[in-house]
């Protein structure tokens, strides 16, 4: 008897949006799925004349009665990493680690029209109003996203509303680099998936509203000596100045509209560190557990591969290879 499998392939584009296509996988149950082929001249990662892109599974997930979601770098029919394949790049990175780094994500979203701009602006009412209240829009979606990535086993950790209106976050990890970068790139696309399939769509725009709190991806580090105590949290936070610039260039596109120095950022152009400030580069949790610390200038619209990797490399102290 014939068994049929769904499997979504999911990839990254050349600006960042994930896709994704079905393939029925025949007799497949317990092997591991294969590579794919997809026309890279309709996703910027290729031309008419030269247009056949590899899709080579990296990471599956799978849930009951579920199709299953692989994760997948993008390939040259030859074998070498798309020149899109910033995967790549963090594997490498993350391969000489000795830190033993864990990384969390806060990613922030805004709901907004369906392939369109945001559209919850014009609202008659102080900042804060919507932080972590039932009246914020969008809570049964969100609701709906938690349980989804649950299901498929992502690090999920929890949400919240935000300050502005429509505005929401939900936090992946803490885990290994990695495994946090996958799991932020397949979230956003059942997140995409869900609001879609309700005619609403949400952007990861970094400032979907002039004088209304933007939209990050706040990134939690802590070292093996942050959590063993061998290791300060300020020492940690400081090494981070040096290569503000390098951060900043792969923290979002369009972030400095973000980061005005008000609603609750810093000044995209300086590095500061503060104990329990929101208005630094940098914040030192006070109260409870202290053994990480938070960044707070990536946008939320990251790649987190080329984020982490510059997170990586400066722990590290070495430089990102080119």
């Amino acid at each position: 008897m014939t068994t049929r499998t769904p499997v979504e392939y999911i990839w990254v584009d050349s600006l960042g949006e994930v896709r994704g296509k079905t393939r029925i996988l025949r007799n497949n149950e317990g092997k591991t799925i294969p590579p794919w082929r997809f026309d890279g001249g309709s996703t910027g990662q290729g031309v008419v004349s030269d247009s056949d892109c590899i899709l080579s599974p990296v990471r599956v997930y799978s849930a009951d009665n579920m199709t299953i979601i692989a994760l997948c770098e993008v390939m040259k029919p030859k074998g070498d990493p798309h020149v899109t394949n910033t995967r790549a790049r963090l594997e490498d990175e993350v391969s000489s680690d000795e830190e033993e780094i864990v990384l969390g994500v806060e990613q922030e979203f805004t709901i907004s029209h369906l392939g369109g701009s945001a559209f919850f602006p014009s609202l008659n009412s102080d900042q804060g109003n919507s932080y972590c209240l039932p009246t914020n829009i969008g809570e049964n979606l969100v609701k709906m996203h938690m349980e989804m990535c649950l299901m498929y086993k992502l690090e999920y950790d929890g949400f919240n509303s935000e300050v502005t209106y429509g505005q929401w976050e939900y936090q992946i990890g803490p885990s290994h680099p990695m495994k946090v970068a996958d799991d932020l790139i397949v979230s956003r696309y059942l997140l995409k998936r869900i609001f879609a399939y309700n005619n609403i769509g949400i952007t990861f725009d970094p400032k979907p509203f002039d004088d209304y709190n933007g939209a990050g991806c706040h990134i939690n580090i802590s070292t093996k000596g942050t959590r063993e105590g061998t290791e300060k949290l300020m020492d940690l936070a400081w090494k981070f100045e040096e290569y503000h610039d390098e951060h900043m260039e792969t923290y979002g596109e369009g972030n400095h509209l973000r980061m005005t120095g008000s609603n609750e950022t810093s000044d995209y152009d300086m590095f500061t560190v503060g104990i329990g400030t929101r208005n630094t580069s940098i914040r030192i949790p006070e109260g409870l557990e202290q053994v990480y610390i938070e960044d707070r200038r990536p946008g939320a619209n990251i790649d987190p591969y080329l984020a982490f990797g510059e997170i990586v490399s400066t722990i590290n102290q070495k430089p990102l290879e080119e």
